[in-house]
């Protein structure tokens, strides 16, 4: 079952949209396709680096979950993705009870350099809802 008592610790709040947040919020929706209209929304978190390694990433993770879950009923299943290279964020999705369902080879464009691996994860409402995790079938030869 997946303990729920660390996401007291994160604490969502409601940007203004016409004053000092605009910006902020302009590029955060326009940058990349954070789209929570989808009946399978597809999210990015990203954590300041001043804060990485406190242990926030779990229980911001398992907020968002909670939100969308919570405010969208009609959402049955929760996607998100991470560079392969980036370990943190691997671990927090696997403490978070997502599980690994993909692993797109050169699906992450780098900057100037060779394209990465992109992992995607998922957790299902039904999983969320009973603190339990599904396998991905990873062997699935005909």
């Amino acid at each position: 079952m997946t303990d729920r008592s660390t996401t007291a610790a994160i604490r969502l709040v409601r940007l203004d949209p016409t004053g000092s947040d605009r910006g902020a919020l302009l590029l955060f929706l326009t940058a990349d396709d954070f789209d929570l209209s989808d009946p399978v929304p597809l999210f990015d978190l990203r954590i300041a680096g001043s804060h990485r390694g406190h242990g926030l990433g779990v229980p911001a993770l398992r907020a968002l979950t909670d939100h969308v879950f919570r405010t969208l009923p009609e959402v049955t299943r929760f996607e998100g993705q991470t560079r392969d290279d980036n370990t943190a964020m691997r671990r927090v999705f696997g403490r978070a009870g997502w599980v690994k369902e993909a692993h797109y080879r050169e699906g992450w464009p780098v900057a100037g350099g060779s394209p990465r691996a992109s992992v995607g994860y998922g957790i299902l409402r039904r999983g969320w809802e009973t603190g339990t995790t599904t396998p991905a079938p990873w062997d699935d030869s005909p």
